[in-house]
């Protein structure tokens, strides 16, 4: 049910084998009336294909051969003056996939259809998407299920900064739902954001803490997705340890019940301070001793004072 399923079915099934078949000399008003009158979308104008192993034709439809109040219509202009450019036809074995790149490479809705030289029909986008769409959608669901499966939390951003993915680990641990969320600007919610800085740069980034509350933190990694060379947006994740921040030391709680005497009641709100200024410098003991207004000498004798080292 997965990988490029159904992108690697054959088109075999979305073949429509009544075509029109016509001719270049045809009058416009004769080709409109029998479009009209059996209901074809579109008629083809076999072309020449010398040297090509595929024939070329010309798929003309009812858009093609309108025209506007202003128009004078001439009953009996040919068709050949309303031809666009001849497509190749495309062999029975093409896939799905193969089938869609042209549509996209073309811009075209509609593709003739040869087996071993022989006209089979047409295929056309708007069956593909009546055929595929609840397929598609199914997958789609399947593939939330399984995101919604995994036990870190997961978001995806586009490449203008839109959320398009927010699975249900991120609701819990960021305690946004998921509906507030998509489809909005994730720097409304993290404006200093990993993917933010990603989205920015391009360039990954892995395993960066943060702090959270009780000494436990987070690691973010963020990484850049790109399809077909092409840069769509960053996916995120974020896993909550249960293990201390790498980063810290132990500290005690201060109880003021269990502490006896003046001294110990300030060599503890000392090693408080102290903790407090290590974790407001990120950990970097030259930046602490100066937020400190102590002498670096004196931060390490403390330091080793409170088994902090």
């Amino acid at each position: 049910m997965f990988g490029d399923y159904p992108f690697n079915d054959s088109i075999e099934e979305l073949v429509d084998s009544k075509v029109l078949i016509l001719q270049k000399d045809d009058a416009v008003i004769n080709v409109l009336y029998k479009m009209l009158q059996e209901n074809f979308q579109e008629g083809l104008i076999l072309f020449s294909s010398e040297g090509n192993e595929r024939k070329k034709y010309a798929v003309i439809t009812l858009d093609d051969l309108s025209i506007s109040q202003d128009d004078l219509f001439d009953f009996d202009q040919k068709i050949e003056d309303k031809l666009p450019d001849p497509l190749d036809s495309l062999p029975y074995t093409t896939t799905v996939k193969q089938m869609l790149k042209v549509f996209d490479e073309l811009k075209i809705d509609t593709l003739p259809i040869e087996n071993n030289g022989e006209l089979m029909g047409v295929v056309r986008k708007s069956d593909f998407l009546d055929r595929y769409f609840p397929v598609i959608y199914e997958m789609n669901h399947k593939y939330q299920e399984i995101i919604n499966l995994i036990p870190e939390a997961v978001s995806v951003i586009d490449q203008n900064g839109y959320v398009k993915l927010w699975n249900r680990k991120a609701e819990v641990l960021h305690k946004i739902p998921e509906d507030k969320i998509i489809n909005k600007k994730a720097a409304e919610f993290f404006p200093d954001g990993l993917s933010q800085k990603v989205l920015k740069s391009k360039q990954p980034e892995k395993n960066v803490h943060y702090a959270m509350d009780d000494d436990y933190y987070i690691t973010s990694s963020s990484f850049p997705i790109y399809n077909n060379n092409k840069f769509t947006g960053v996916i995120s994740t974020d896993v909550v340890s249960t293990e201390k921040h790498p980063n810290k030391h132990n500290s005690s709680t201060i109880s003021f019940d269990d502490i006896k005497g003046l001294e110990n009641q300030m060599e503890s709100i000392e090693k408080a301070i102290i903790m407090k200024a290590l974790e407001t410098n990120n950990y970097n003991k030259s930046k602490t001793a100066k937020y400190l207004e102590i002498p670096r000498s004196t931060l390490y004798y403390k330091l080793e004072k409170h088994e902090l080292e």
